[in-house]
């Protein structure tokens, strides 16, 4: 999600100028890492000029949430995040035994082995969040999966949840602690941490300058 569309979001939903809807946090408008700004005179947020288009960043799971509802659609579950990075039925998988019972895929990260060549990370960011889908795409068309921002997940935070439901297909963790997943690294990563198999988490209220989020919606079979 962008800078531009996130302002959107906010004046519809008449958010005050700290960024709370009846007491939810919804963004930290810390300046020095949110490129959203409050005009006082007119009440309405704007992005920063030339950031419009930029991934929107500081917002917290429960406002990401409340975007993705208010518009129809939900944060990704962390099994749906991993199948589209992946690239959904493109993606290419290897057998790694003889008795064809184990498996990896061709691509360490969404698109590519190599890093640079599909996200922004500590190597090549300039030390800060860069302009959306400016490098390669995976498989589906999607960019900026690993790196550039890290996503949040629908899923609570189980270290050991893959672990117990390996075989499942769409796992979704809904118990636990208040702990948030979020995936695919940031401009501020190291490459291994932009992995698509890596995992992260932060409390579901907490706003973080490296931490965006990716709308998702499912379309009925027939259309």
């Amino acid at each position: 999600l962008t800078n531009q569309l996130f302002c959107a979001f906010l004046n519809y939903i008449h958010c005050d100028s700290l960024g709370n809807v009846n007491r939810l946090k919804v963004i930290d408008l810390n300046p020095r890492f949110s490129k959203i700004i409050f005009d006082k005179e007119t009440g309405k947020f704007y992005p920063l000029k030339y950031y419009e288009e930029y991934p929107v960043v500081n917002v917290s799971w429960a406002g990401a949430s409340l975007f993705c509802r208010t518009m129809g659609g939900n944060l990704p579950s962390e099994a749906q995040w991993e199948y589209a990075a992946r690239g959904g039925v493109y993606a290419v998988r290897y057998y790694t035994n003889q008795n064809r019972t184990d498996y990896d895929y061709e691509f360490r990260f969404a698109g590519s082995n190599t890093m640079v060549d599909v996200g922004w990370f500590v190597d090549n960011s300039d030390g800060s969040c860069q302009y959306k889908g400016s490098l390669k795409p995976n498989q589906l068309g999607l960019y900026d999966m690993s790196g550039n921002v890290w996503e949040w997940c629908y899923d609570n935070y189980n270290n050991d949840f893959y672990k117990r439901n390996g075989d499942s297909t769409d796992p979704i963790c809904l118990t636990g602690s208040g702990m948030r997943v979020n995936r695919g690294g940031s401009w501020s990563s190291d490459a291994q941490y932009c992995r698509i198999t890596n995992r992260n988490y932060l409390e579901e209220f907490d706003c973080n300058p490296y931490l965006g989020f990716r709308y998702m919606r499912e379309l009925d079979s027939g259309h």
